[in-house]
């Protein structure tokens, strides 16, 4: 079925316009080297910030937890009671 389709239709009618698709690819392919040209500067600096986060991630991810870490964590663990973590029987007013 496919081949049939291509052999009778498809490849008759590039052939028949094949002058016009390769200017409207060849418009097609300049435009896209302009668009990718003039943003070249963005996408470098996109990609160097990705970079950057991306180590700075890796580093917090890979470096044990310092002193400040642990007594943060602990004291806002403290603070955090709520009346659905006391024992029961203790919230009966």
């Amino acid at each position: 079925g496919a081949k049939q389709i291509y052999r009778n239709h498809i490849r008759p009618f590039l052939l028949k316009h094949q002058g016009s698709v390769d200017r409207v690819l060849g418009l097609a392919y300049c435009e896209v080297i302009k668009l990718v040209s003039s943003y070249k500067k963005e996408i470098k600096s996109v990609k160097t910030m990705v970079g950057k986060i991306t180590e700075s991630a890796d580093k917090m991810l890979r470096s044990p937890p310092t002193a400040s870490d642990r007594s943060s964590q602990h004291s806002s663990a403290d603070e955090s009671d709520t009346p659905s973590d006391a024992e029961p029987g203790q919230n009966d007013s």
